[in-house]
Parts: structure tokens; sequence; C-alpha cells
């Protein structure tokens, strides 16, 4: 599986739904859900949200109960690219 890092700011209320290690501007911080203080030491201004991609195979099951194929996978391929640096040519 592939995954990517979205960042999270905790000033609009973003805050991890687990508690555990995540990355953030001051370094890796444990967070704890359900406390007053949520962060161990001091709340950072983002931290990392790591999100998983769907698989090919993921895709191609939803690919066909779409109207616009074609436009479905102008998307996929854009998303696709911009992930990985390259064009964003549709």
């Amino acid at each position: 599986m592939s995954s990517v890092f979205i960042k999270r700011y905790p000033s609009k209320g973003e805050f991890p739904k687990e508690s555990g290690f995540y990355l953030t501007n001051l370094g890796s911080r444990h967070y704890m859900a359900n406390t007053i203080s949520r962060w161990f030491d001091c709340e950072p201004q983002w931290w990392l949200e790591e999100i998983e991609l769907p698989s090919e195979e993921e895709i191609l099951e939803v690919a066909p109960n779409v109207r616009c194929v074609n436009q479905f996978w102008n998307g996929v391929n854009f998303i696709l690219n911009k992930l990985k640096g390259g064009k964003n040519e549709i």
C-alpha cells in the first residue's frame, strides 16, 4: 500500500483520532486522545496524518460504476501525477 502525509493544524481544531506518536514541526511527539493536555509536552503548529491511497484494484472496482469513465481516469491520473511531482496535464 502507498500512502501520503497530509499536514494538519491543531489551531484549526485538527487533531489525531488515536493516541500515538506523530511527526510534527517539533519532531516526533506523543499525542494522547481524550485528555485535556493532548500533546505530551507542547502543542505543535502542525502534525502529519498518514492517509493510505487506494490500490489499483480498488480503483478498478469503482471505475465501471462511474458515468464518465474517461473523466474519472483523467482525475485519477491527475492526482497520481500530482503526488509523484510530475506534470499535471489532463
